[in-house]
């Protein structure tokens, strides 16, 4: 296919498609005081027609998701140039958002109305007798409709017929009248009344269909039920999950139908707990039999998740994380650490997962390696620190090994370990312990049917340092001081 073809194809598509390239993002480059006056920044160039009618509609995304659209005016075009052009606002809804350099959508009647072929009018001379009563014909005008009763109903078929029709799509009617003006038994034609002039009907009628396409695709875009999604699924020829009172997405609506579910089936499951043996005499044999069924599969698909990976004990963790606390005191460039970083191999049991008041709960011990710099009262120090921690992670919705699913953990630490510091204005070092207790982490894993898996955790902690030898006792190192380590990593996991 050469790029002839190509670009045929890309223009056909251009100006047949509907409402999706009907709508243009413009902006407000000048308004007058009264708002009334407003110049954007489209002109003819970019297919603005003369005494152009628009709608400046501003679209508006709703905390569930939804996006709706907001009508702000409606405008007609006074002057278009090539790159902008003066509209004046024939109606102002909200006034306060036409401001200079405010970003609106523009859907403005010619490309609304583009492609789409030009009336077809044809004006008829209805000439009537001198007898026949003219306000008659324009009162009602039912003598010139055609009308259902004086045709018949027919069983036999006429066979193919050719018909050449004139393809007029609208008739206007001058109304006219036999007269003996001169009274000598010749007799002119007078008119009565005549239909306006096929282009003011015509703009007329391209007015009224661009309102009601404007009318349309706003109702269309701030229906609570539609969704995108859907549309291209009914175009697709597949039939999209309908849930009533549901917004946002396809994927949004399968999601609430689920958690729907979950709810309807947890609330079940308290009711039939309260109630004792009492609890299914509210239900016939039908919905029992379906409110069972629900609950039972939903019990099921839960156990069957948490159990995937319930035969292991173990998992392990490798992990890699930046100190984002900057500790260090500026003006100190000698001593200085850019990248504040640690690696961290983690061994956590689950050494509670067959009691049941204490499954959501893992013991976990982990090593770490980190270099990282921070002030120490005089001066800098760099830090190399090898330390160990012991931690509690509670996990307060899915079991620690739930697979394929979000899992989120909260722990609680308490960590040991030397560090080595040095300071390179002076040339000095030092050991030292450092503890902190207790430190919070808050993370999030993610478990794969493999073993495998990620994991995302944010920690903070208040480390205390103590000396236990350094190299000068009267120099800048410190006795004892501490600091704010506030540290993000990303690992992997393996079950075990």
């Amino acid at each position: 296919m050469n790029l002839r073809i190509l670009t045929f194809l890309y223009f056909f598509v251009y100006y047949s498609t509907g409402y999706s390239i009907t709508s243009d993002k413009v902006i407000i480059e000048q308004t007058s005081d009264s708002k009334r006056t407003i110049q954007i920044n489209r002109g003819y160039l970019d297919k603005i027609g003369d005494s152009d009618l628009g709608y400046l509609i501003k679209p508006e995304k709703l905390p569930v998701g939804k996006v709706i659209m907001r009508p702000i005016a409606k405008i007609r075009a006074l002057k278009v140039y090539p790159k902008n052009s003066i509209w004046i606002a024939i109606n102002i809804y909200e006034g306060h958002l036409l401001n200079s350099g405010d970003k609106l959508t523009l859907l403005s009647q010619t490309k609304f109305l583009q492609g789409r072929k030009s009336l077809n009018i044809q004006r008829q001379n209805v000439v009537l007798n001198k007898d026949q009563n003219e306000n008659s014909m324009l009162v009602g005008a039912e003598s010139l409709t055609i009308k259902e009763s004086e045709f018949e109903v027919s069983d036999k078929v006429h066979g193919v017929e050719k018909h050449y029709d004139s393809l007029v799509d609208v008739q206007v009617i001058d109304i006219e009248k036999w007269d003996p003006t001169l009274g000598d038994h010749k007799v002119f034609r007078k008119g009565y009344y005549r239909s306006p002039y096929s282009e003011e009907f015509s703009k007329h009628f391209e007015v009224k269909k661009f309102e009601k396409m404007v009318v349309a695709y706003l109702n269309k875009y701030n229906d609570v039920d539609y969704s995108y999604e859907d549309y291209i699924a009914q175009i697709k020829g597949k039939k999209p999950l309908d849930i009533s009172g549901s917004l946002g997405s396809y994927s949004d609506k399968q999601k609430a139908k689920k958690l729907r579910q979950i709810q309807e089936d947890e609330e079940f499951y308290q009711k039939m707990n309260s109630k004792g043996d009492a609890w299914s005499q509210d239900y016939s044999d039908e919905e029992l039999s379906e409110y069972l069924n629900r609950m039972s599969e939903s019990r099921e698909r839960i156990r069957r998740n948490n159990l995937r990976a319930y035969h292991f004990n173990y998992q392990t963790s490798l992990s890699l994380g930046l100190n984002l606390v900057n500790n260090e005191n500026l003006s100190d460039s000698d001593t200085s650490e850019q990248s504040k970083y640690s690696g961290e191999f983690g061994f956590e049991g689950f050494f509670f997962k067959d009691i049941d008041y204490f499954s959501s709960l893992t013991l976990e011990l982990s090593g770490r390696t980190a270099r990282d710099a921070y002030f120490a009262g005089d001066l800098n120090v760099l830090s190399t620190e090898y330390s160990l921690a012991f931690q509690i992670n509670y996990y307060a919705f899915n079991q620690p090994s739930t697979v394929n699913a979000p899992v989120v953990f909260l722990g609680f630490l308490y960590r040991y370990g030397l560090a080595r510091l040095t300071n390179n204005s002076t040339d000095e070092e030092g050991n030292y312990n450092i503890q902190s207790m207790p430190g919070l982490r808050l993370g999030i894993k993610w478990n794969m049917e493999s073993g495998y898996g990620f994991r995302l955790q944010g920690e903070l902690e208040n480390i205390q340092v103590s000396k236990i030898e350094k190299s000068d006792s009267e120099g800048v190192l410190p006795d004892e001081t501490n600091y704010i380590n506030g540290r993000l990593s990303l690992g992997l996991t393996k079950f075990f």
